[in-house]
């Protein structure tokens, strides 16, 4: 199921976009770890992927009746796992 969510997103980006890219070769690549944390520092899921040549951090929010908030990303990005 991992590897599906991070193909459909890959191919939500240009070809040759880089994230895409890496998106692309952490689905294909054996993952050594996978963790999921549900509620971290109020972010709905985070998924922390670690295959043996490139790791990535990936952040679901569920926004059913409610809309970004100001600055939401960038504190996202300072508390990171």
């Amino acid at each position: 199921m991992l590897r599906v969510l991070l193909r459909e997103i890959a191919d939500r980006f240009q070809p040759r976009a880089y994230l895409g890219g890496c998106l692309r070769q952490i689905a294909e690549a054996r993952c050594e770890r996978v963790t999921v944390h549900r509620e971290y520092y109020f972010i709905d899921v985070v998924l922390e992927i670690t295959t043996a040549q490139d790791a990535a951090v990936i952040v679901i929010e569920n926004k059913i009746d409610a809309g970004e908030q100001p600055q939401q990303i960038a504190r996202y990005q300072e508390t990171g796992p």
